[in-house]
């Protein structure tokens, strides 16, 4: 495997790592957007009103 696919590859793995333990409460929810086509990579929260 290339360094390149090597880093693709580390960064989705920590991004999706994050996003599994940082979300502590059941109105925020953690989305993950992968573009590997560009290598694009976000992590992003959206907070729901609590019923």
């Amino acid at each position: 495997m290339d360094s390149l696919e090597q880093y693709r590859q580390f960064v989705q793995q920590i991004l999706s790592s994050h996003a599994e333990i940082a979300t502590t409460t059941d109105t925020v929810k953690a989305e993950l957007i992968f573009d590997r086509e560009n290598d694009h990579y976000q992590l992003t929260y959206s907070a729901f009103p609590a019923s």
